[in-house]
């Protein structure tokens, strides 16, 4: 994505979710937890929104804060039964701390 034009964008319309979602997917791509953190401003606007949620769990994770991250996307999941992307990310954490078993309930 390109992020000049997003946050031109932003600029002008500074509380558009879908906007701010792209925003901090596009910082996210680039490993750039600092400026996803900033992006995730979609949380004052809408804090419920599972997309913006599943974006901090994801920084979060990459941060190393593994133990929080999973808190916050068994909540998401338990408010949010059907959000795929919740469940998606919390298989690939159960994965990447070798519980396999876990992972595929999770993915199902």
């Amino acid at each position: 994505a390109d992020i000049p034009s997003l946050k031109q964008a932003l600029a002008v319309s500074p509380d558009n979710v879908p906007l701010l979602l792209m925003l901090g997917e596009a910082y996210l791509e680039q490993f750039s937890l600092d400026d996803a953190k900033s992006a995730t401003g979609v949380l004052r606007v809408d804090p419920v929104n599972p997309h913006a949620r599943v974006q901090l769990v994801q920084i979060l994770n990459l941060e190393g804060r593994s133990s929080e991250a999973i808190l916050r996307l068994e909540q998401i999941c338990g408010e949010h039964p059907n959000f795929a992307p919740a469940w998606l990310l919390r298989a690939r954490l159960a994965l990447n701390e070798n519980r396999a078993r876990e992972a595929r309930e999770h993915y199902e």
